[in-house]
């Protein structure tokens, strides 16, 4: 049961999120169109639907909220296309052009002083080969305020250094923390080659620290099997990408209340 597993944990919820909230970028390429065939036909099917259960910012407009980011575009997936990166791996030059994409495209005027604040309150980076239970994070992330400067995953933790969310189950950043990391994020002429070793690296460099959850795996369910409430309680699982029609059509049901 979700509500005595938070409890459990001590969470209360911050925030009620719904669909909008969260705003999803998802690395693929030429080479495995089927990762991303099969992650659109399964968990961004939440995150996109135009259903009436959205709230009134980023859905309001039927804006989708989970893009594909890829080397080349390709009619299919509609991806966003970044041409200077290089294709296979998420290097820091993939991840730094589309975090400033979303700098540039998720921002609306506030009205105020020419100001402008993001459409979401949260951003989520990711794999095409990750299956995330979006319900299960709309969840999650209630228990936390967007307004504080929040880098969350699976972190790694290196002493004297920085502290790195792995890339592949997902980095989590506020819309605080965005907000905070945008002169650091479009500045930087030479990011490197690990994507989330650089992201880690620009946090820590303006004090925000990794939150480690350990909802966040970099394994499929079939090597959680020790634990069966890690698996029942996960937000999102890292693997071959194969195994995720499989989850979500189990998920669907549970998640009922999220209509597709």
């Amino acid at each position: 049961d979700d509500d005595l597993y938070d409890a459990l944990l001590g969470w209360g919820c911050h925030d009620a999120l719904v669909r909008g909230d969260v705003f999803v970028m998802t690395i693929t390429g030429r080479s495995v169109e089927w990762r991303a065939r099969t992650v659109q036909r399964s968990w961004f099917r939440w995150a996109n639907s135009n259903s009436t259960n959205t709230n009134t910012n980023a859905n309001a407009n039927n804006e989708r909220t989970a893009r594909f980011f890829s080397e080349a575009y390709d009619p299919e997936f509609d991806t966003v296309e970044l041409p200077e990166a290089k294709s296979g791996h998420a290097g820091a030059k993939k991840i730094q052009m589309i975090l400033v994409w979303v700098l540039k495209n998720e921002m609306r005027p506030t009205g105020a002083n020419d100001e402008t604040t993001f459409k979401h309150k949260w951003f989520l980076l990711t794999d095409d080969d990750t299956y995330v239970r979006y319900p299960r994070l709309l969840r999650f992330l209630g228990h936390y305020d967007h307004r504080d400067p929040v880098y969350m995953g699976r972190c790694q933790f290196e002493i004297g250094r920085w502290d790195t969310a792995l890339g592949g189950p997902g980095i989590i950043l506020s819309a605080e923390a965005m907000r905070r990391l945008t002169r650091p994020f479009l500045d930087d002429k030479k990011p490197g080659n690990y994507g989330d070793m650089w992201v880690g690296v620009k946090t820590a460099a303006e004090g925000i620290r990794c939150t480690d959850e350990s909802v966040f795996y970099d394994r499929a369910p079939a090597e959680l099997t020790d634990d069966p409430s890690r698996i029942e309680h996960a937000t999102s699982f890292h693997m071959s990408g194969r195994e995720i029609p499989a989850l979500f059509e189990d998920d669907v049901g549970r998640y009922a209340d999220l209509a597709l």
